[in-house]
Order: structure tokens, then sequence, then C-alpha cells
């Protein structure tokens, strides 16, 4: 709104075009403050300087007292290029007066008793504040007004498909179509902003119950943004990143670490080699469930439970811990397989080895000759048999002990056994069968001996040399004998010694106390062609046995 003052005329010093700085006031004249114009007001002003002349609006600003200049006509056509002495007073424009002379023209009164206006009311009429209050300021549709400002105290109401714009350019619209309320921003961001301190920003919707609920807030205590389903808390970003209640399905690929999944769950470490976790299950009982959709297939889980993990099989839709166990790993890092094992590679065991289980084997393959072999414990008798080629599918099976890659005995199919250097007899009793003596060493602990049948049934020259527990032989212990294991009874037909320590008998098997003590005994007396030698001594003695 423009002000007018009486009687402000001021000096200025100002060059130029710009915004004019005001002196004091001319003689008979007073400044602009004086003549009651305060800050941010706008004028209408006269510049005169010397014959030229700018009139225009202003804007006073009391602190500097300077006068802003938006022209509306001069003698030179644009704002003046002030000299540093010229004048400003205040006057209207002819503007004002054409308004004025409009108005006039286009009035329509008759002049009464008192003068009313055709159709309106007057001053007259309006003679309280009462009667300004009652008077029905509506606008026609029809019209288009425009407001510098519009304060409301009630409803401003808009019928359907009357849009609210916003902006030069109709920037924001704000409409309802009938069917639907509808915000369209065009230009720019769209800016929700809540602007009191630790308040929210809430979108609320139905609650499919006839009542509303929460569906997103933005949390201004918090920093916190939330996302509900139906006023439930579902997920929350914080400072640590992003909470979520409940499952998360996708139709597409999840990376972690990557913006170019290449599976359906891509976890992926780019930082360099760490011993950092990639992946942290924590939970009572953690497991991680693998169930494959074809058709009767058998499920998978691996589940830790008491420091142990185990891999188990059955139905997931169980929905819980699969029913059948097939390996654990307890915390000493011992591994149990409930069931058999097979194994196409090679196993690499550091630590001990057990199978449990009625009748347990190990069964070998050799895939280039298609021989099969195993290891077999049989629980009804007790014993553990070594199997090879137990189809006949070899052309020479053999059953070889080695030690340092030198071989010790060698098992033959006919069931021949060749011992390539000395038999240790610790104690008890050792039955040598099926062998062919020729140079036989044997160790006999004492008060033990040792069961020996050779192979096939026949006589020949037998020779016992005992060298005690030293290298040499001790002739003393040492003796031969003639025997013959023809025909049944086998008996010696000759018989022949030497040492006085050593003793030949017709009779055994012995005991291990039967022979003198302190001696060697030969007992002959066996049966299936066998022959026995007793060690009587206090200490384990060393024997070469030969067959010829």
């Amino acid at each position: 709104m423009t002000i007018y003052a009486n009687r402000v005329k001021v000096l200025t010093s100002t060059t130029g075009t710009g915004t004019i700085t005001l002196g004091a006031a001319t003689n008979g004249h007073q400044t602009f403050a004086d003549g009651g114009v305060t800050n941010g007001q706008t004028v209408e002003y006269v510049i005169e300087d010397s014959n030229a002349f700018e009139v225009g609006t202003g804007t006073y600003t009391a602190s500097g007292t300077t006068l802003s200049r938006t022209l509306v006509e001069s003698s030179t056509g644009s704002l003046l290029v002030l000299s540093g002495s010229a004048v400003v007073f205040l006057g209207a424009h002819a503007s004002v007066f054409n308004k004025l002379d409009g108005i006039e023209t286009g009035a329509d009164v008759t002049d009464t008793a008192n003068v009313t206006a055709a159709g309106a009311l007057m001053d007259s009429e309006l003679a309280s504040e009462a009667s300004v209050k009652a008077l029905n300021q509506g606008v026609a549709t029809t019209d288009s007004p425009t407001f510098a400002g519009l304060t409301s105290t009630s409803h401003v109401s808009l019928g359907d498909n009357d849009e609210l714009s916003f902006g030069n350019s109709n920037d924001l619209i704000i409409e309802h179509n009938a069917s639907n309320g509808d915000i369209r921003n065009i230009t720019n961001d769209l800016l929700i902003r809540n602007l009191a301190d630790d308040r929210d920003v809430r979108i609320i919707s139905d609650d499919g119950s006839g009542g509303t609920a929460d569906y997103f807030r933005a949390d201004g205590s918090t920093g916190e943004a939330k996302m509900y389903y139906y006023g439930a808390e579902k997920l929350n970003t914080k400072s640590t990143g992003v909470d979520v209640t409940g499952g998360v399905t996708t139709s597409g690929e999840i990376g972690i670490g990557t913006g170019s999944p290449e599976a359906l769950l891509h976890v992926a470490d780019a930082s360099g080699a760490s011993d950092d976790f990639t992946a942290l299950i924590t939970a009572y009982r953690p497991n991680l469930t693998f169930q494959d959709n074809s058709s009767s297939a058998t499920d998978w889980q691996v589940f830790v439970d008491g420091g142990e993990m185990q891999f188990r099989y059955g139905d997931a839709d169980t929905g819980t811990k699969l029913a059948n166990e097939a390996m654990r790993f307890d915390e000493s890092g011992n591994v149990d397989i409930s069931n058999d094992l097979s194994v196409s590679g090679g196993v690499d065991i550091t630590g001990s080895a057990s199978i449990v289980s009625a009748d347990p084997y190990i069964a070998l393959t050799d895939t280039d000759t298609g021989v099969d072999h195993d290891i077999d414990a049989n629980s009804s008798v007790g014993n553990l048999v070594f199997n090879t080629d137990i189809n006949s599918e070899g052309s020479d099976p053999t059953l070889l002990l080695r030690v340092q890659g030198i071989t010790g005995v060698k098992v033959k199919r006919q069931g021949d056994v060749d011992i390539t250097n000395d038999l240790s007899v610790g104690g008890g009793v050792v039955e040598l069968s099926n062998m062919h003596l020729n140079g036989l060493q044997v160790t006999i602990a004492s008060d033990a001996f040792a069961t020996i049948t050779p192979t096939g049934r026949y006589g020949g020259f037998l020779s016992v040399v005992c060298a005690g527990e030293t290298t040499f032989p001790q002739m003393g212990l040492s003796g031969y004998a003639l025997v013959d294991f023809g025909d049944t009874p086998l008996s010696p037909t000759g018989t022949q010694t030497t040492g006085s320590s050593f003793d030949v008998y017709t009779s055994g098997p012995p005991t291990g106390t039967t022979g003198t003590d302190s001696n060697i005994g030969l007992f002959l007396g066996g049966t299936s062609g066998s022959f026995y030698i007793e060690n009587r001594r206090s200490s384990s003695s060393n024997f070469q046995i030969t067959l010829l």
C-alpha cells in the first residue's frame, strides 16, 4: 500500500541510477521520517536534477535513510543518472487521479435526502462495526479475483474438479476429482516439512476395520523412519542399519555388499582378506535348512545344538528340526557318521576313526580293475576279517602287509602266508599254518609256545636254532629232528638233538610250561601236520626255523 505525506522534500548527494541516500530537508519542508513515513513503507516520489525529472515508486529504509527507485516516468525515459545535487519530494502520480476519474464516470448516484448509490450501500448506511460485519462479502464463481493475501476464520470450500493451484505456472495442484483426492507437483521436488522440535510426520490410512492406523512415520525425536502394517511396525531404520520384524519375500536377487547379485542371495566382501565373519546366525539351536521342491525329495539341514554341528535330513514341511541325523561334529573335532560312508576320493583322518554298528565293514573298490575288497567285523563271531577280491574278479589277489613300503607278510589266494623277516611271539600261542619254512625267524616270549603248520603234509629235516636274547646262536639251546608228517598218527621216524638244554617230545601240544624249566622244547605230537616250539627260559628268545 502506497503512503503519502505532506511537505516532504529533501536533498540527495547520490550519483548514478542506484538507491538514493536521503539528506536534509529543504527550507520550508520536512524529512521522510518527520512526515510520518516508516521503515519499509512504499511511497510515490519525484526527483528533480537541474532540468531533468523522474517520477517513480520506492521503498523507504529508515536505517541509512535510503529510498529505492522504480521508474514510472522520466524526462529521459529511464532512471536519471543523478549528478549529486538533486532534490527528492513526495507527490501522487497522475494514475491515482485517473482511477478516481473512472470511478466518478461509472458511478450511478441519486442525490436524495442522503446520497445513496443505486444497488449498493453508502457510508451513511454503514454507521457501525456490526453493520460492516453483517455484509455478505462473497465472490461470484464467475470472477477471477487476485488477492495479495487471504485470511479465513472458517472453511474454504472447493467443489469437485476445482483446483487449488500454486506457483506462477500452476506448479502444485490440489483437487478432488469426484472420486479421489489428488496432489500433483509439476516442478522440482515435493517437500513435506515438520519444523516442530521432536515431532513426527505420519501417513495414516484406513485399518480395514473402520478405524485408522499408521502406515509410515518419520520420527523427529529419534531420526527413525518406520513402516507399519495396519499399525504394527515392520521396518525401522536406525543409526546401525535396518530392523525388520517378520519375514522378507523377494521375487528377485538380493545382494549384500554388491549391487549386482549373481544369485538369489549373493554375499560379497570386496574389502580384502579378513578373518571377520561373512555371515552370522545368532540363536538358540541355530540352523540352516535346505528344502528341495522336487517331488518326494529329501530335505537337508545344518543344525547346531550343545556345541555340536549336525547334518540332518527329512521333511522340511514340519517346520522344525529334521528327523534323521546323517553326521555330526562335536566340539573336540570328532566326526560321527550315522550310516554308511561312501567315498569316491581320498579321506584324510587326523586322530582316531570309530565305526559302531552291527556287522560293521569298510568296502573298498578299485575303479581301475573293478575288484572289490572289504574289512569286516562279524559281531556274531567276533572276528575281524580282511577280504581281498571278495567277488573273484582279480587275476592273482594277494593280501600284503607293508611297513615303509616293505612287504612283511603276504597272504596268497590259496591261503599261503609268506613272512619276509622275523616273527615275534609276545606271549601265549602263535599259530602259523601253510607256511614255507626256509629260515623263518620267530621271537617267542618266556613260557610261551608257537604252533607251526607247514604247507602240505610231508616230513624232512627240521632245524631249530635258538639265539636266546642275543643275535648269536646258543648251541645248548639249539637242536634238530627228522620228522614225518605223512600218515596219521603223526610221529617222527627218528630224532636227533644237540644241546644240553634242547628237548624233543613226541607229545603235544604244550601249555607254555610243559617242558623242563629253562629249556627249549620241540613238541612233534600235534595234529594236521603241526609242531610246537616252547620257550621255558626266563626271557624272550629268538629262533630260526628251517624245514627241508
